[in-house]
């Protein structure tokens, strides 16, 4: 992954990138924040299941880069492994955000009250009716499918790139995200047509 500088016609390798980083370059990070910080955040709401949730964890994950920059390695390349970081940060906040639930259960059937200050971030609610077929969808396939279609289409990594990301190989992406579209290509068409057809109904009656 090459990326240019702010001003800079001149493309940087990862080697070169991660390098401006160990030395304390704050133009780099603020590069790849500039970059990567709209996808990484669709990525990662996709886990956590709430964009206040998943902003948290994109900047503890940009954090972290910056203060342990000195131990970054230039031959890996940066984007697999700031999105291999987001997510391992989504999961943790999702397990979190579900003993906290759990908790909140828990005192509610004993009659405790929860204090405000521990209460659970509400997850976002899809209303459109193709988002739902679609979410539905997503939700029955295999752990690791999901995770190569959402990386490569909420994420915008390259099927290289989601490889690297998961430690798996370029083979099992492509045949993964073929998968995923086939699945979501035979529910998402007929069920976006069955809303065209009940939108049109409404506005008839």
């Amino acid at each position: 992954m090459r990326m240019s500088p702010r001003g800079s016609d001149r493309q940087l390798s990862d080697a070169e990138f991660i390098a401006r980083l160990r030395a304390g370059d704050t133009e780099a990070l603020a590069t790849l924040m500039r970059t990567h910080t709209e996808p990484l955040i669709a990525y990662a709401v996709t886990i956590v299941g709430s964009v206040d949730g998943a902003q948290d964890v994109v900047q503890d994950v940009f954090i972290r880069v910056w203060q342990r920059r000195d131990t970054l390695n230039e031959d890996v390349p940066i984007v697999p492994y700031v999105f291999r970081a987001v997510r391992n940060g989504a999961l943790d906040a999702r397990r979190q955000t579900r003993r906290a639930s759990a908790r909140d259960e828990t005192a509610a059937e004993l009659g405790v009250g929860v204090p405000s200050g521990e209460a659970t971030p509400d997850v976002a609610v899809e209303t459109d009716e193709l988002s739902r077929v679609t979410a539905h969808v997503l939700a029955t396939l295999p752990v690791g499918c999901r995770d190569i279609f959402l990386l490569i289409r909420r994420g915008g990594l390259t099927y290289q790139q989601a490889a690297d990301v998961l430690g798996v190989s370029i083979s099992t992406v492509k045949t993964q995200m073929g998968r995923a579209v086939a699945a979501l290509g035979r529910v998402v068409i007929p069920g976006f047509m069955i809303a065209v057809v009940r939108t049109l109904l409404r506005g008839v009656a």
